[in-house]
């Protein structure tokens, strides 16, 4: 038996594959033996197994933590003791009652080849790739430091549906070799890592994945064309890291996409016309890059698009196309601190649902857009900073505002002294001859 820190790292959910012979007392014996020699071995300072008590009146069954059998009610199928506590050793009898084959490894403390989930923390595993029944394994938060070149040794693992390794300090260049991972691989997170290089192309051939996340990395250079052929893709997280080069057009072949970020990059080129073909988008986030070019209209026609649009921090030209008016479930659109021009198009009305509008540092300018009035769900309203002109209109009296920014334009006149103004518990305001600037503190 091999001493470990703690059984968190080890039992996480332990699934056995006893025999399937019907239940009879031999077998609930053994089972029962096998329990009581585990709980010899554990120190368990918090009582997590004070239920673990044998009486022939009560089915180990009904223990905390233990699942048995559907079919074979006496037939212990898994442990789950995550979380608990406890220390000390495995005892063999978990692996000599069961059809798990192999020794046990001193690496890991034991082996167990129709391992389906693996939970660990602690120093990374030497000997992963004989678990060839894997189907999830999840490394997150535990400072683990090692090279991201041992995710080769699972290419063995042919039945692997999730990979969580985030909230370490791996490093290391992503091997080519990714694209030998099972091809069931439907999550890939590593996250918030030291992993840098660029992605290989080869991450095309994981067409299962379903979520990708690689944000707050060092990863550089272009985004691979090939992650067009990801097409079960739903989310895609790459924040944070150093990407450059254009975003691909073969996003546009990703039509289950509902969620992207790609933010805090040094994405440059134009925003790709073709992801306006993701039509179950939800939310879209490419802002602190270095993206140039008009908005696409395309993007705007997406009325999936509810929880929030975010292109600030670019360099966009142009002015905003009238096809805005298509995001009537849009909650959040931030298109600020980039170049835009020309004015607020009136079909911005029919963005109903907005809650937080946010369009400073650019160069708009006309009169605030009377159809700002009908959106009476607005509580953030962001203007400032452009060269919009005329009166500070009533209506804003009328909205449900929280917050409002008006500074560093040219507007003129009086400000409103109802609803909105007269809540406010700062409000400074600031006048020469045809400028305001008023803000909340």
């Amino acid at each position: 038996m091999t001493s470990y820190n703690t059984v968190k790292c080890l039992i996480l959910f332990i699934f056995f594959y006893f025999a399937s012979n019907p239940a009879t007392c031999s077998i609930y014996e053994a089972d029962l033996r096998a329990l009581l020699s585990f709980q010899e071995n554990i120190i368990d300072p918090r009582g997590a197994l004070d239920s673990w008590r044998y009486n022939e009146t009560v089915n180990y069954c009904t223990w905390k933590g233990i699942s048995c059998s559907r079919r074979h009610r006496t037939r212990v199928v898994s442990i789950d003791l995550d979380s608990q506590g406890l220390l000390g050793s495995l005892s063999p009898h978990l692996v000599t009652t069961n059809h798990l084959q192999g020794n046990i490894p001193s690496d890991i403390g034991f082996s167990l080849p129709n391992l389906k989930f693996l939970g660990l923390g602690g120093p990374m595993p030497k000997d992963l790739g004989s678990l060839s029944a894997l189907w999830g394994l999840t490394m997150g938060s535990n400072n683990i430091q090692d090279d991201i070149s041992f995710i080769s040794s699972l290419t063995n693992c042919t039945n692997l549906k999730s990979l969580e390794i985030s909230y370490n300090f791996l490093t290391g260049v992503l091997p080519h070799t990714i694209a030998n991972l099972s091809t069931h691989l439907s999550l890939l997170a590593m996250s918030s890592n030291l992993i840098h290089g660029t992605i290989p192309s080869a991450i095309g051939d994981l067409t299962g994945l379903s979520i990708l996340v690689l944000e707050n990395n060092l990863f550089s250079g272009p985004i691979p064309l090939s992650i067009g052929g990801l097409t079960k893709l739903q989310e895609i997280y790459l924040s944070a890291n150093k990407f450059t080069g254009k975003l691909p057009f073969s996003l546009g072949n990703l039509t289950l996409l509902n969620a992207i970020y790609m933010d805090i990059n040094n994405i440059s080129g134009s925003i790709p016309p073709s992801l306006g073909n993701c039509s179950g988008l939800l939310l879209l986030n490419l802002s602190n890059n270095n993206l140039i070019g008009p908005i696409p209209r395309e993007l705007l026609t997406l009325s999936s698009i509810s929880i929030f649009l975010d292109l600030s921090n670019n360099n966009l030209l142009g002015s905003i196309p009238s096809e805005v008016g298509s995001l009537r479930n849009l909650g959040c659109l931030d298109f600020s601190n980039n170049r835009l021009s020309g004015i607020v198009p009136s079909t911005i009305s029919s963005c109903i649902s907005l809650q937080q509008l946010y369009l400073g540092g650019n160069s708009f300018h006309g009169e605030i857009p009377q159809g700002l009035s009908l959106l009476k769900g607005l509580q953030e309203l962001d203007l400032s900073r452009n060269n919009f002109s005329g009166l500070i209109p009533s209506f804003l009296e009328e909205l449900s505002l929280e917050k409002l920014n008006l500074s560093f334009n040219k507007l003129q006149g009086p400000v409103p002294v109802k609803g909105f103004f007269r809540m406010l518990v700062q409000f400074h305001l600031r006048i020469t001859l045809s400028y305001v600037e008023a803000f909340r503190s």
